[in-house]
């Protein structure tokens, strides 16, 4: 059973951690495992004492969130039973927090078949009714370790409102009410509502300055899926893990998992919007914020018939960055994909049979197109021992190499993701070294090796950033500036 220990809310490196992370007490991973246990509805009378006494919370009405408390209708306020498939999601959102970080969970079985008593429990879950009120209403809410320590009790309540049928019914990895169990479990490990701090948000439903308050970059906000493209009921194109900011906030009050994912994966963007209307356990698509501790991975299209952006960059996490909370991966018109944690490298990507955009990191990526016309983008400083790229299958005919300014610097100010500026013919050599002092851009045809020289003929070296396949005939008109 898990004690407390308390932490600064401020001082991570990151506005948007700092105001995630509530500070004050968290559970103290040292002194045992988070004891977990749904509560059942003969559990009640003992656990409100197990619970130091303290009322349930209470909606903004006064109406408690559970029935033996307040001026409630025992006909409208129900503490239900959870069944063994009910319990699915919930098992699944505690493990998506200790896959992230140093989390560990002892879960007492649904039907409570064991000799631990319900006063061993750091954490009760109950299933109730949770009734709307004039201004809305509420899916999930938790006991955050600040009030249960101050409040001298160590166990704390969760909430988990099965009146939002739409809600209740979508709990699947994908589905919005999934996104609300992975809230509540964040709330009870804790974590704060991304609209209470996070710099630029003028309310709750508020994206804010970047989008950054809503699904896929954190699952602490009502704001369920990326630019309201999820199903209008929820069904699928919400969160299937929890975000970039999320993943980062736990890390930095827990520890990183480092045990998570250290093979060889492969992560497969999904092509279409779907959920195969499974409770709880179904398949759907949705967004996924990859953390893999290690191995050598990749993100894949395979098979995808349109375009798509596969990104293999991680979030930031910086102080006013479109990207802190991390570069989309996804199909066209799909709602659901990819974005990688701080801390984590996926190294290679796979496109389709569309018009692809495979963005490397600074990692040696390996980058196949596949079929159709795709842009294969160079945003990130070149490095020939660290951070030299294969391009599989370049083809002269169909693809073309972008090459960020602010880092090929040399290329001119002009051109943008946008607005791509063609490369000039002179910045462009077929050698094995730069010729003039305007070459910037050498192909090695001998080799396949791709170079910049940022002082052309000049005394400094060329670095490799590429190789792609040799004897192409390669023009200036392969290349862009952006």
């Amino acid at each position: 059973m898990a004690g407390f220990r308390t932490i600064s809310g401020t001082g991570y490196g990151s506005a948007y951690i700092d105001a995630l992370v509530a500070g004050g007490a968290v559970w103290d991973m040292s002194t045992g495992p988070i004891t977990f246990d749904f509560g059942l509805d003969y559990d009640r009378p003992g656990s409100i004492a197990h619970h130091g006494g303290v009322l349930p919370k209470t909606n903004s009405d006064g109406k408690s969130y559970l029935a033996d408390w307040g001026p409630t209708d025992p006909r409208e306020w129900i503490v239900g039973d959870y069944r063994d498939i009910d319990a699915v999601p919930i098992i699944n959102a505690l493990a998506n927090a200790s896959a992230v970080a140093q989390i560990n969970f002892d879960i007492d079985p649904v039907f409570g078949d064991t000799d631990r008593p319900a006063s061993a429990a750091n954490v009760v879950l109950w299933k109730t009714h949770i009734e709307f009120w004039g201004s809305g209403g509420i899916w999930t809410d938790a006991d955050t370790p600040q009030e249960s320590f101050e409040a001298n009790r160590t166990q704390s309540w969760l909430y988990h409102s099965v009146y939002f049928g739409d809600a209740w019914d979508r709990s699947h990895p994908g589905g919005m009410g999934y996104t609300m169990l992975l809230n509540m479990v964040g709330k009870a490990l804790g974590l704060r509502q991304a609209h209470a701090e996070f710099p630029g948000i003028n309310g709750e439903n508020d994206p804010g300055l970047f989008g950054l308050n809503q699904a896929p970059f954190t699952v602490m906000s009502g704001n369920w899926s990326f630019q309201n493209t999820g199903h209008p009921n929820g069904k699928w194109g919400s969160m299937k893990s929890f975000g970039a900011f999320d993943i980062a906030a736990l890390q930095a009050i827990y520890g990183a998992n480092m045990t998570t994912a250290t093979g060889n994966n492969v992560y497969e963007l999904p092509t279409y919007n779907d959920w195969d209307e499974e409770w709880g356990v179904g398949r759907a698509t949705g967004w996924t914020c990859i953390w893999d501790a290690g191995g050598n991975d990749t993100i894949t299209a395979r098979g995808a018939i349109w375009s798509v952006v596969i990104d293999l960059r991680a979030a930031t996490l910086a102080n006013g960055d479109p990207n802190a909370g991390g570069f989309i991966s996804k199909h066209i018109n799909v709602a659901g994909g990819f974005t990688i944690a701080k801390g984590a490298v996926i190294e290679n990507a796979i496109g389709g049979f569309g018009s692809d955009y495979l963005i490397g990191n600074s990692a040696a990526n390996k980058l196949t197109g596949g079929g159709g016309k795709d842009f294969f983008v160079f945003s990130t400083t070149p490095n020939k021992r660290t951070n030299k790229d294969t391009i599989v299958d370049f083809k002269v005919k169909d693809d073309t190499i972008w090459l960020e300014n602010g880092i090929f610097k040399k290329l001119g100010k002009k051109g943008t993701e946008d607005n791509p500026s063609k490369l000039k013919a002179s910045y462009f050599k077929i050698a094995d070294k730069a010729q003039d002092k305007d070459d910037y851009i050498i192909y090695n045809k001998k080799t396949g090796v791709l170079s910049y020289d940022a002082d052309g003929s000049g005394s400094k070296a060329a670095v490799d950033f590429a190789v792609i396949k040799k004897n192409l005939p390669l023009t200036y008109k392969d290349f862009a500036v952006i």
